[in-house]
């Protein structure tokens, strides 16, 4: 719907509640949810959408701002150093062909995929609210949005859940290098820079050997 020149996205109410994914059967629920939406989540009529809600190509700009507002902190050079890492990961040519074939299915995403936009009802099926942020992007962005807000640098805990995930929508060797390089980046440490500044984020930010021992655990992506 558009008025006075904003777009906005309308969804049905529904009563329910939030689920809960500390609870296992609510995380198995909203990952299973997820990866059924990705596998229709293509084919948006690309001259419909707002020009700022085509993100294939930004991913770059993003994580060279997490890196930017890294360095300004003093005990986060390791991860401004990361970030340097996952730039170099989203030039791979494996990493360009996701994108590409991203574009070329005009795939959307809902964009905060988690568990305060979702509402089980009263048959425990959820419903996907919230679309502010929804965009053509990569249908990896909200895969990895969900691993990073509920498994803060645990990649042992991710893979489980992509496994999980590829019961229901099976990923690509290349769909597999992007979200490596997305998983790779330092997302929940610059959202609470930017939620509560530096004093919040320290909370999670991890050791050097921390960082090291999650990064082993990603490759196995690859």
């Amino acid at each position: 719907m558009t008025h006075d020149g904003i777009s906005y996205t309308l969804t049905n109410w529904v009563d329910g509640q939030r689920p809960d994914f500390i609870r296992k059967i609510d995380l198995k629920n909203g990952i299973r949810t997820l990866a059924k939406f990705h596998s229709i989540a293509e084919g948006f009529p690309t001259a419909e959408a707002p020009v700022a809600r085509i993100r294939y190509s930004g991913l770059n700009n993003e994580v060279s701002e997490y890196k930017q507002l890294l360095s300004q902190y003093k005990n986060s050079g390791h991860l401004a150093a990361l970030c340097e890492e996952v730039l170099g990961y989203l030039h791979q040519p494996k990493v360009l062909v996701a994108i590409d074939a991203e574009q070329k299915a005009s795939a959307f995403i809902h964009g905060d995929y988690n568990y305060p936009n979702l509402i089980k009802d009263k048959r425990q099926k959820l419903h996907l609210i919230d679309f502010d942020n929804s965009s053509l992007h990569t249908r990896m962005k909200d895969l990895s949005h969900i691993l990073h807000r509920n498994f803060v640098w645990n990649g042992s805990e991710m893979l489980r859940w992509i496994d999980y995930y590829q019961r229901y929508r099976q990923l690509s060797s290349s769909d597999l290098n992007l979200l490596h390089a997305l998983l790779s980046a330092p997302y929940h440490v610059v959202r609470n820079i930017r939620i509560g500044g530096i004093r919040l984020a320290k909370r999670v930010i991890p050791t050097l050997a921390h960082m090291n021992k999650y990064q082993r655990e990603l490759r196995s992506l690859l």
